[in-house]
């Protein structure tokens, strides 16, 4: 039967779909952990090699401090540096030449790319291949040799540098500078100063580095000490050392990768420099992305012909569903008057019959909503609007008995022509809905009553733009919103009321501002909603009756300060004469 057929359908669909999310996501995380344990194995590997090079570069290292130890505590060149003249020059260059000479020979497998000086503040200034690169002076004024001069270190290593008095190898060179101290009373008599070429460090790792792997010496701050390219030498590396031990400290493999590259930090022993390297990371994952790449085009073919047959199937068996599901299409878009065809006496013909009656018994009641929606809607603005009506004809005809009674005669007759006037403009309207010019009369009829009533005690003002005089407003809008103005500023203090209106895009704005004594935030919370006050009643009247007419998005707005005055804002749609207010 079709309903069974389709319930397989959907059964194996879902089934489908669970199978293809359960390979899929099995297929990424058996990739997930291989690129995990392979690339933490590449980086132990790798790890071990570099600690390798710094031991060696470390060692190296440790070597020339000896060297230079050696020479900062012999004795015959304190005695050469202590001399009142340079007497001892030939004697102490003999001595450097010969224990030079010595130390590359025990070092053989390495090329010590090194110059020899000793220096003294009697004036002394020797080295062993004759060069002046640096002097007392220069020793002084490097700030980096203040803690050595002042005694609070016996040696000091300063970083590789760009030096100008050297050529050739020794153009790139990093130095360690001695302390020469008499053995017992610890006096100064000068320094040992070892200038190494940068191609010292560089020639421990040469070896080990290619096109796709980078090595790098730096110190602690990231300045580059050695690199393959000498320009970069000085320059900042992009992280700090404490920075690449914490990524290499990092169990997350992701920690590890910048720019698709291995980031790997050792530091060199008894230097407080670092070797970092770089590597690729294409050279580990090249056959795993392949793979990944073959499993998941593989399911992907396999989802696509596995659709297509479901979707083949789907359209032979459900053509006719597909139709009767058309057909709801255009009911839900409030199409009504469709009806779908019956074919056939079989479960689909029964299926499209009911559709149909369906719809038939949809449309009878929803035109008997609507009908029962307009009458009540007829009925509440009837009822509102006989509430405003009732209101303002009482209080007229209240203001007109007081004066009456307090003699004003006259003020009493120019009030019942203002009243009549104002009932010939209501009473006579056929439509609830009038030209904003005829309802600003209105209200000038209104206010002139009220003058009568309250004299010298509010002042009314009227800025309305020719423009917006011919749009339709619901009737008796504005009297009631200035009546509570009137009313609320009697007693207390002169009251200056303006009533003016603008046009906002599609909306118009009309606005009712007075300076009397104001509501409070409770009393304005409260105004328009159905427990308000009966002093505020018509003000609630007036919003319930523009948002009946225009929908929630229209009605008042409160804005007011106790003891500053009020402002009433509404908000309405263009409506001109002629259009509809629906």
């Amino acid at each position: 039967m079709p309903l069974r057929k389709s319930l397989v359908v959907r059964l194996f669909s879902l089934l489908l779909v669970v199978f293809l999310i359960l390979l899929t996501g099995g297929s990424l995380s058996v990739y997930a952990f291989a690129r995990q344990s392979v690339g933490r194995e590449y980086i132990r590997l790798n790890q071990a090699s570099l600690g390798q090079l710094a031991a060696s570069a470390g060692q190296l290292l440790a070597d020339v401090r000896n060297f230079g130890e050696t020479l900062s505590v012999s004795s015959k060149l304190q005695d050469i540096a202590a001399a009142p003249d340079d007497s001892g020059r030939k004697q102490a260059r003999g001595i450097l030449v010969d224990q030079l000479s010595e130390f590359k020979t025990m070092h053989p497998n390495n090329n010590i790319l090194m110059e020899v000086y000793v220096i003294s503040s009697t004036g002394l200034n020797v080295s062993a291949y004759n060069s002046d690169s640096f002097t007392w002076e220069s020793i002084q004024a490097d700030p980096r040799c203040e803690p050595l001069l002042e005694g609070e270190v016996d040696m000091l290593l300063l970083p590789t540098s760009l030096n100008p008095g050297e050529r050739g190898v020794l153009g790139h060179s990093f130095q360690m500078v001695f302390a020469m101290r008499d053995l017992f009373s610890r006096e100064s008599r000068g320094v040992v100063v070892l200038s190494l070429s940068e191609l010292l460090l560089y020639n421990q790792y040469r070896g080990f580095a290619t096109e796709d792997i980078r090595l790098t010496l730096i110190d602690s701050d990231g300045r580059i000490l050695s690199d393959k390219n000498k320009k970069r030498i000085g320059e900042f590396y992009g992280y700090t050392s404490e920075q690449l031990l914490e990524m290499s400290g990092s169990p997350g493999l992701r920690h590890r990768i910048r720019d698709n590259r291995f980031l790997l930090c050792q530091s060199i022993p008894g230097s407080g420099w670092y070797i970092v390297e770089q590597m690729p990371t294409k050279n580990v994952f090249a056959s795993l992305n392949q793979v990944r790449n073959e499993t998941l085009s593989i399911i992907l073919l396999c989802a696509v012909l596995a659709a297509a047959a479901l979707v083949i199937a789907a359209r032979r068996i459900f053509k006719r569903v597909m139709r009767i599901s058309d057909k709801m299409g255009e009911v839900v878009k409030g199409v009504l008057t469709v009806r779908t065809p019956v074919e056939r006496e079989d479960e689909f013909g029964r299926m499209e019959a009911s559709f149909n009656a369906m719809v038939e018994q949809i449309g009878h009641l929803i035109e008997a909503v609507r009908q029962s929606e307009q009458q009540k809607r007829a009925a509440e603005m009837d009822f509102l609007h006989a509430q405003i009506n009732s209101h303002f004809i009482h209080n007229t005809l209240t203001s007109i008995r007081f004066m009456l009674e307090m003699d004003r005669v006259h003020d009493a007759g120019e009030m019942i022509f203002y009243f009549s006037k104002l009932l010939r403009q209501t009473l006579s309207r056929s439509s609830e809905f009038i030209p904003l010019r005829d309802e600003v009369d209105t209200l000038k009829s209104y206010v002139m009553l009220q003058h009568y009533r309250y004299q010298e005690v509010f002042e009314a003002a009227y800025e309305f733009p020719e423009e917006i005089l011919d749009v339709n407003v619901p009737a008796l809008i504005l009297q009631p919103v200035v009546e509570n103005a009137i009313f609320h500023g009697v007693g207390h203090s002169f009251t200056h009321i303006r009533i003016s209106g603008r046009k906002e895009g599609r909306a118009l704005v009309l606005v009712v501002e007075d300076d009397g004594v104001g509501m409070s935030e409770a009393v304005q919370q409260s105004v328009l909603h159905k427990d308000v006050a009966l002093n505020h009643v018509g003000l609630r009247n007036v919003h319930e009756r523009i948002q009946l007419n225009y929908g929630q998005e229209y009605g008042l707005r409160i804005e007011s300060q106790e003891g500053r005055g009020s402002k009433i804002t509404f908000l309405l749609p263009l409506h001109r004469e002629g259009e509809s207010e629906a």
